[in-house]
């Protein structure tokens, strides 16, 4: 990766996190919130994929890490659902049971 590719990376503030393999994030946002989604760009490469029929959005978004897009799901839930990868999703509700098991003691 050269110099200009890093640079217009860090300018177009795609990825915190440099590498040669993103991973394509795939979710399901409820029609509660989906109005936010389609104003501002809230994930990391965010992009539409579709307005389904019941008000709801198909987004992807590319990351490099899971710590750049677990914070904001975090903050979503329950109105986002990971439909890919299955690993982000595993680790979320691994994230969510450790806390809950934190919080129960």
């Amino acid at each position: 990766m050269g110099h200009s590719d890093i640079d217009r990376q860090v300018v177009e503030g795609a990825l915190v996190w440099i590498t040669d393999s993103p991973t394509e994030v795939v979710l399901r946002i409820e029609s509660t919130i989906a109005s936010h989604f389609r104003k501002t760009s809230l994930f990391p490469n965010q992009q539409l994929l579709k307005d389904l029929d019941d008000g709801s959005l198909l987004v992807t978004a590319s990351i490099t890490d899971q710590k750049q897009i677990i914070p904001i799901l975090k903050y979503w839930l329950p109105d986002v659902e990971i439909l890919l990868p299955v690993e982000l999703k595993q680790s979320l509700l691994y994230e969510l049971q450790f806390s809950i098991d934190q919080l129960s003691r």
